[in-house]
């Protein structure tokens, strides 16, 4: 069979493979077993609609994250009909993901006004790499990219188009001097917000390769396993200390960490307005917690540069 035919009928098996599990997936999310469409709508994303429901899936390395619903609006018909407006796409920042097998993902996105750059790792299939995606401002693949590259002051790290996929290492040494992305003609500045959000993923990447690799630390879920629960979370905290720096401008700052008797852990930062995006940023470099003793705790880690 010639390599050609091969591409295709791989291609052919990941699409298969994706999208015909998301009919179960839309029945255990919605309860709807009713499924009148599936659509593919680009670069990993596909619809899926039943029972008056409309809900959204990424789906990448053989695992679909739910991105969001949508409730289908009755449209009045007028003489000049409306155009539908441009897909919205993902929203900037940290996403991860759990398959039906258990396989744990993240996902990376960096926006601006024309251009979203999109960086997939999922450590149980590419431990060493993560994927690379472009998109304009409607949410669709850019036709036709012949490049992809990480902009240093001094120099830029050229990715290979046929399946671009970026170094985990590289990304990591080469993190703090990025300056932009360059995708298919585009560029796409790197600001410290943007920086913030690429230490974040690449903090929660080594998170869950660990423990795909080794099975210690934090168990699945981001339980924090045996020990006392507070020195288990400063640990965390400390350990993620300098992508929480990046999250706070540099400066020192205060994290802190509440649970309850269900074990879920809330990190804040002190003296930030909850509508902060500080504070996602935080959750998102530390990483998922779970506390495992009965009793609700609480505590105050200071990070400093």
């Amino acid at each position: 069979m010639s390599p050609a035919r091969w591409f295709f009928v791989l291609s052919l098996a990941t699409i298969v493979g994706c999208v015909h599990p998301l009919s179960r997936r839309f029945e255990a999310d919605t309860g709807c077993s009713n499924v009148t469409s599936r659509e593919r709508l680009g670069a990993g994303l596909y619809e899926v609609r039943g029972c008056g429901r409309r809900v959204r899936y990424v789906c990448a390395e053989r695992m679909c994250v739910r991105e969001r619903e949508e409730r289908p609006t009755t449209v009045v018909q007028t003489a000049a009909p409306t155009p539908p407006p441009a897909a919205e796409g993902p929203p900037e920042g940290v996403h991860t993901g759990r398959a039906e097998d258990g396989r744990q993902g993240v996902r990376l996105v960096l926006r601006d006004g024309s251009t979203t750059v999109i960086f997939i790792g999922v450590p149980a299939d590419h431990r060493g790499t993560v994927r690379m995606e472009a998109r304009d401002r409607s949410n669709r693949p850019i036709d036709q990219c012949d490049h992809y590259g990480l902009l240093t002051a001094r120099s830029e790290v050229q990715v290979p188009t046929g399946s671009p996929r970026v170094s985990v290492e590289v990304l990591q040494q080469i993190r703090e001097r990025l300056v932009a992305f360059d995708v298919c003609g585009r560029r796409l500045r790197v600001n410290n917000t943007k920086l913030a959000h690429i230490t974040a993923f690449l903090a929660r990447f080594d998170d869950i390769a660990a423990n795909v690799s080794t099975g210690a630390g934090v168990s699945e879920g981001g339980e924090v396993g045996e020990g006392g629960d507070e020195a288990r979370i400063r640990a965390r905290i400390a350990e993620r200390s300098a992508a929480v720096l990046v999250c706070l401008g540099g400066e020192g700052g205060a994290i802190s960490a509440r649970w309850d008797g269900s074990g879920a852990v809330e990190l804040t930062v002190r003296g930030q307005e909850a509508s902060s995006p500080v504070h996602g940023c935080v959750r998102a470099a530390v990483g998922e917690l779970r506390a495992t003793g009965d009793e609700p705790g609480e505590l105050l880690h200071p990070v400093a540069p």
